[in-house]
């Protein structure tokens, strides 16, 4: 009798073994995302709150370095629109241009810290985790370190920097 409930035991744990190796993979930490893809050509706005400054901006990335933004508000600035071309910058105001080294911005610029962060991001200095379904790649540039938040399909949600730095992100678009 006892040679019997030994093999049924047996028997039992082999047939319970492929469950559980099944369900304990299953519960496995989902894996690290490898990069973040923001080098195809994109449009989005940007929601941006920096201390008492707010703003809203539309912003393009053609290739890697060349970007522009339009300032759609407050009205103050919402005829401005500064491009970046890899080692400069042009910005444009009603009707009056220059164009800059990038060393020349200031490093609080909201253009130049969006632009570096979403470099950075997609470089393999950045450090990448992900939970709930959202990445998060975070690390240093310029103005300080920053933390770029993306959702399950790639795409920008919010940036924040320091003390007070934050972005919002809507409307995103691959192009």
């Amino acid at each position: 009798m006892k040679r019997k409930n030994k093999t049924a035991g047996k028997r039992l744990s082999l047939l319970l073994l492929p469950f559980i190796a099944t369900s304990l993979c299953a519960c496995s930490e989902k894996q690290q995302p490898q990069s973040v893809n923001l080098d195809a050509p994109f449009s989005c706005k940007a929601e941006v709150t920096k201390g008492d400054f707010s703003c809203e901006i539309l912003i393009s990335r053609d290739s890697e370095g060349v970007w522009q933004a339009d300032f759609c508000a407050p009205e103050t600035l919402s005829a401005m629109t500064v491009k970046g071309f890899g080692e400069s910058y042009a910005i444009d105001y009603m009707g009056l241009s220059c164009t800059t080294s990038v060393t020349q911005l200031p490093a609080g610029s909201v253009v130049a810290t969006i632009a570096s962060s979403f470099e950075h991001a997609g470089s393999s200095d950045a450090k990448l985790k992900t939970e709930n379904n959202r990445t998060h790649a975070s690390g240093k540039i310029h103005s300080g370190e920053y933390d770029l938040e993306l959702d399950e399909d790639g795409n920008p949600i919010s940036l924040t920097l320091g003390e007070g730095f934050v972005a919002s992100f809507d409307d995103f678009k691959r192009e």
